[in-house]
């Protein structure tokens, strides 16, 4: 309707900016409370994160021993990986508190590791390093096996690095 001063009307107007915060936040609670209920695959998800923990545990390893010009390695011992450097007077175990929560992490998970055709498994103790890394930054040929729960499995190479997760 037209006014007779040619102005529209003062109660024909559109939404206030409350009104649509208000909606918007209402969107917003509902898809937090979707996306809160859908599934997770948690233990994928933790395996996953075990495998670059331990791509990384390689990768410092690998430092260490260009860094300082010795041999160094990883053994197992009680299910823990343990970082080795090479001295005359045999493997020296390193301790490092950075490696700790790495470690007991690495315990809670089944670990293997094929060699030359052959399947170690890593719950066992060792006394010399089954993972060699040389001052030239060369790694033993190794394929490290991660396994979860439900039979889900995760692996990593002498490459250092982890393929693309798949979606």
């Amino acid at each position: 309707m037209i006014s007779a001063t040619g102005n529209t009307p003062r109660y024909q107007r559109g939404l206030t900016l409350l009104e649509i915060l208000l909606v918007v936040l209402i969107i917003g609670l509902l898809s937090t409370v979707a996306v809160l209920t859908l599934p997770t695959d948690n233990s994928q998800r933790e395996l996953r994160q075990m495998a670059e923990r331990m791509t990384a545990f390689f990768r410092y390893a690998r430092q260490e021993a260009v860094f300082t010009g010795t041999t160094h390695g990883v053994l197992w011992r009680e299910g823990e990986p343990q970082l080795v450097k090479r001295s005359v007077e045999g493997w020296e175990i390193l301790v490092d508190d950075r490696l700790v929560n790495l470690q007991q992490a690495a315990s809670r998970h089944p670990m293997f590791l094929e060699q030359s055709k052959q399947r170690l498994d890593l719950s066992q103790d060792y006394e010399t390093p089954q993972i060699v890394f040389t001052n030239d930054g060369q790694v033993s040929p190794f394929t490290l096996i991660i396994r979860g729960p439900e039979g889900l499995e995760v692996s990593l190479d002498d490459s250092l690095s982890l393929a693309p997760e798949e979606q």
